[in-house]
C-alpha cells in the first residue's frame, strides 16, 4: 500500500486519534454517562444495587464468552461473503484481530468498521465495495433479529402493536436495503449473502445476541420465557444499532427501562439492571477482546 499514489492511500482510522478526534469520544463518554446518571437518578436508584445482591460474576464471565462467540462468527460471516469480491484476501484471525482492536477503539470513538474497510481495501477504489460488504453483513443481521421476533410475537400471540412493528420493520426495511444494494453491485463485485455458510454465520451470531439478552434477564430475575424474549429482541436490539455514546451507554439503560417495563411489566430497577449488566458484558468483551489481539498472530 506504501507504492500507492499518495491520493490513493487510505488514512488508518486511528489517525483520528493522534489528530484529536479523541475529544469528541470523550465528550460522547461523558454524554453517555450523564445520560446514565439521570436514569438511575429519576429511573431506578437500586438498579446497581441489585446487580451487586444477585451476585453477577458468572452470568457475566458467561455474557462475555458468549459475546466473543458472535464476534467471531460475525468476523466469518463477512470473511466468507467478499472471499470472491475482489477485496484483499485476510484470513480469519487477521480478521478477528481487526475487530477486537476496533472493539476496544469504539469505546471512544466508533471507528471498527471502518479498520475492517482499511484491512481489505488496496486504496480508495476499493472503499465503496467494502463499506457496502459491511452494511450488508449488518443488514443481514439485523433481518435475522427481525424474524425471530416475528416468529416470538407469533408464536406467543402477542397483541403489542410496538412488538409487531418493530419485528416487521427490522425484517423488511433491512431486506428491502439488501435487494436495493444487491441490485446496484450487480455485475461488479460479488459479496455473497444467499450461501449456507454465510447464512450459518449469521445465525449463529443472531442466536449469540439473543442468547445474551437471555442471560442478562435470568440473571437479574425478570423470569418472561425464551419466546417473549425472541419478541422482545427487535427493541432491544436497538440499543445496539444507536451508538450515539460508546457502546450504547446510557441510552441502552433508557431503552431497556422503557421496553421491559412496557412490554413484560418489569420494574425500572429490574429493567436498568438488566441494561447495565449487558453494558458491562460489552465492556469487558472490549477489554478482553484487546488483550487477545495482542495475542494473535498479526500475519494476514
Amino acid at each position: 500500500m506504501s507504492a500507492d499514489p499518495p491520493e490513493q492511500r487510505l488514512a488508518h482510522p486511528l489517525e483520528r486519534f493522534t489528530s484529536g478526534g479523541w475529544v469528541r469520544g470523550v465528550i460522547g463518554l461523558a454524554l453517555g454517562i450523564g445520560v446514565l446518571a439521570v436514569v438511575v437518578r429519576f429511573v431506578a436508584r437500586d438498579a446497581a444495587t441489585l446487580i451487586l445482591d444477585r451476585g453477577v460474576t458468572a452470568p457475566l464471565l458467561l455474557g462475555v464468552s458468549v459475546h466473543l462467540l458472535q464476534r467471531a462468527g460475525r468476523v466469518e460471516k463477512w470473511r466468507r461473503m467478499i472471499e470472491h469480491s475482489g477485496l484483499v484476501a485476510r484470513n480469519f484471525t487477521f480478521l478477528l484481530r481487526v475487530q477486537l482492536v476496533g472493539m476496544v477503539a469504539n469505546l471512544l470513538l466508533p471507528v471498527s468498521e471502518a479498520l475492517k474497510i482499511w484491512a481489505v481495501s488496496r486504496d480508495r477504489g476499493d472503499v465503496v465495495p467494502a463499506g457496502a460488504s459491511l452494511l450488508l453483513e449488518g443488514m443481514l443481521h439485523a433481518a435475522m433479529v427481525g424474524v425471530l421476533g416475528l416468529i416470538g410475537a407469533l408464536v406467543t400471540a402477542s397483541s403489542s402493536v410496538a412488538l409487531w412493528t418493530a419485528a416487521a420493520a427490522m425484517t423488511l426495511a433491512p431486506l428491502a436495503l439488501i435487494a436495493a444494494l444487491q441490485r446496484r453491485g450487480r455485475g461488479r463485485r460479488m459479496i455473497h449473502i444467499l450461501d449456507a455458510r454465510v447464512l450459518g454465520c449469521c445465525a449463529l451470531e443472531t442466536a449469540c445476541q439473543v442468547f445474551i439478552y437471555a442471560i442478562a434477564l435470568r440473571a437479574i430475575g425478570v423470569e418472561i420465557g425464551v419466546l417473549p424474549v425472541l419478541a422482545l429482541s427487535p427493541l432491544l436490539f436497538l440499543g445496539d444499532v444507536v451508538m450515539v455514546t460508546p457502546s450504547g451507554l446510557g441510552l441502552r439503560e433508557a431503552l431497556f427501562a422503557i421496553v421491559l417495563q412496557t412490554q413484560s411489566g418489569a420494574p425500572a430497577d429490574a429493567s436498568v439492571a438488566v441494561a447495565l449488566l449487558i453494558t458491562a458484558i460489552l465492556l469487558v468483551t472490549s477489554a478482553v477482546g484487546g488483550l487477545l489481539a495482542l495475542l494473535l498472530p498479526a500475519k494476514s
